[in-house]
Formats: C-alpha cells, sequence, structure tokens
C-alpha cells in the first residue's frame, strides 16, 4: 500500500428518514458541528480486470477526483490520468475547510453552495 494515499474504512448504509436519525443523535446527546455539501459523479473504470470507482466531487472550494480501489491500480488510474503521487490530497474536505477557516481567523463554518 501506498503511503501517498488516504486509506480509511467507509460504513454506509441507506437512511429513509434522515430526520429520525437526527433526533437519535440528539437523544444520544450528539450535535451537529459541521455541515458540507457536494455535488458526485460517479464512474466506474475497468482494465485489466480489475474494477475502481471514480468519483468526481463539486464543493464550494473546488473540483476533486476521488479513485476508490486497490491501491495498485488506483495509483496506476491516476498516473493515467496525469496525476502522481505528490498530487494527491489526502486531507478530508472538514480538513481543508477547517485549514481554511483558520488562515481567515475565523472559526469553523458549513461548507455550503
Amino acid at each position: 500500500m501506498s503511503s501517498a494515499l488516504k486509506v480509511r474504512e467507509e460504513l454506509e448504509t441507506g437512511v429513509e428518514r434522515p430526520e429520525v436519525l437526527a433526533e437519535i443523535f440528539e437523544r444520544l446527546g450528539l450535535r451537529r458541528v459541521f455541515r458540507y455539501q457536494k455535488y458526485r459523479t460517479i464512474y466506474r473504470l475497468e482494465a485489466n480486470g480489475k474494477a475502481a470507482l471514480a468519483m468526481h466531487d463539486e464543493t464550494p472550494f473546488g473540483e476533486f477526483l476521488e479513485i476508490e480501489g486497490e491501491a495498485d491500480h488506483v495509483t496506476g488510474i491516476a498516473r493515467a490520468l496525469g496525476f502522481e503521487p505528490a498530487d494527491f490530497v489526502r486531507e478530508s474536505y472538514i480538513g481543508i475547510q477547517a485549514a481554511l477557516c483558520r488562515a481567515r481567523g475565523v472559526p469553523l463554518q458549513d461548507l455550503v453552495f
């Protein structure tokens, strides 16, 4: 695995009624501290018998390409697209937004269009 890649486990599930989930979180003592919006287009890539997903994210502070798959395949796809590991962004959107807010001397703000 390349240390240039951001690797993390993602647990995902559908939510039929988000307002109920928000109420559950509140009753557990959790509160929302950050919210962000993005527009995402998902592409499925297949090459050499391997598959990967490429997500084009449009956010209020820029556009990003996220490639999900096996590490060597992700790196190969990125290189085919003209990106080297030095170009990879490992920071999360909240991390980027927090850094931008700190640089402006303001508290963390929601990242919305």
